[in-house]
C-alpha cells in the first residue's frame, strides 16, 4: 500500500475512534456505555497495532462517497475486535424483486452471545434558522438531520423486524437482540446561528464553523472530500476547488464555506 494512503487511513481511524457520537437516540437504539467504551479501547489497540506494522491495513480506497468509506473502516475495526463476530455485512433485504434496504452489520457480541444489528452513519450538517425554526442541513441542502434521524429510527434500525427479513434471519439461524446506531460527524455553526441543544444531537458532538463565500476568512486552507474523515487534512489548498468546500483555519478549527445563495440550489 502506498505510504500516503496508509497515513490517510490512520488519520481517518484516529478521527473515528476519538470522535463522539453525532446523533442521540433512545436507549433501545444505543449501545450500552460499557460496551461502547470497550469497543473504543479495543479499536485504539487495533490502531496501535496497525501503526506498528503488526496487522494489514484496511482494503478501503479513498472515495467521494464518505458513507462507504466510513462503513469499510468500521468493518475493519470490528473484524479485528475479539469481542465481535461479523455474521453479515451490507446485506440487502428484498421484497420479491425490489430491494427495500440494506443492513450494515449483523454482529455477535461474544461476551454475552447477544446478536446485534448496527447501522453506521457519518454526516456533516450546517445549522441555520428557517422560518424561526432551527434546522440542520447537509452542505448540498438535500439532506437534513431530521430526515436522517427519522429514517434511521423508522426504517434502517427496524429493517430486520420486517416480514421480508425473516427469511434471512431463519437462514442465519439468529434472532436480533439489539439494534444500535453508530454515528460520527460534525455540526457547523454560523455566527448568527450559534449552538443550541437539540434532542436528535449528542450534546458532546463536534462543532465547526460555516461561512457564506463572501464572509470566508482569508486564512482558510481548503481540502477535498476524502479527507473529511480526518482531524487534520494531509493536503490543503489556498483556494476552494468548488463550493461548498471544507476548510481548516490557523487555529485548527474545521469550517465549511458555502455559496452566497445557499441553501437555495441556484444563484438568484
Amino acid at each position: 500500500m502506498a505510504d500516503g494512503l496508509l497515513k490517510q487511513q490512520i488519520a481517518q481511524l484516529e478521527w473515528m475512534i476519538s470522535t463522539p457520537e453525532l446523533m442521540a437516540f433512545a436507549d433501545e437504539f444505543t449501545l450500552p456505555t460499557d460496551q461502547a467504551e470497550e469497543f473504543h479501547d479495543c479499536s485504539q489497540r487495533t490502531l496501535d497495532r496497525l501503526k506498528a506494522g503488526h496487522i494489514a491495513p484496511p482494503s478501503v480506497s479513498p472515495s467521494l462517497r464518505l458513507g462507504f468509506q466510513f462503513e469499510g473502516l468500521l468493518h475493519w475495526l470490528l473484524n479485528h475486535d475479539p469481542n465481535y463476530q461479523i455474521i453479515s455485512y451490507n446485506q440487502q433485504i428484498h421484497d420479491q424483486q425490489r430491494t427495500i434496504g440494506a443492513v450494515d452489520f449483523v454482529l455477535r457480541y461474544l461476551p454475552s452471545n447477544e446478536v446485534q444489528h448496527w447501522e453506521a452513519a457519518v454526516k456533516f450538517y450546517l445549522a441555520i434558522d428557517v422560518n424561526g425554526e432551527r434546522v440542520y442541513l447537509g452542505a448540498n441542502a438535500n439532506d437534513s438531520l431530521s430526515r436522517k434521524h427519522q429514517h434511521l429510527c423508522s426504517h434502517q434500525l427496524t429493517l430486520l423486524k420486517q416480514p421480508q427479513a425473516q427469511g434471512l434471519l431463519q437462514q442465519l439461524a439468529i434472532g436480533i437482540d439489539r439494534s444500535v446506531a453508530f454515528s460520527r460527524g460534525m455540526v457547523f455553526y454560523h455566527e448568527h446561528y450559534p449552538p443550541t441543544d437539540h434532542p436528535q444531537l449528542n450534546k458532546q458532538h463536534l462543532h465547526g464553523a460555516w461561512y457564506f463565500a463572501h464572509q470566508a476568512p482569508l486564512n482558510l486552507r481548503y481540502f477535498d472530500k476524502p479527507q473529511w474523515l480526518q482531524a487534520t487534512p494531509s493536503l490543503v489548498l489556498d483556494t476552494p476547488p468548488r463550493l461548498p468546500c471544507r476548510a481548516i483555519n490557523t487555529q485548527g478549527q474545521h469550517c465549511i464555506v458555502v455559496p452566497d445563495h445557499w441553501p437555495t440550489k441556484k444563484e438568484p
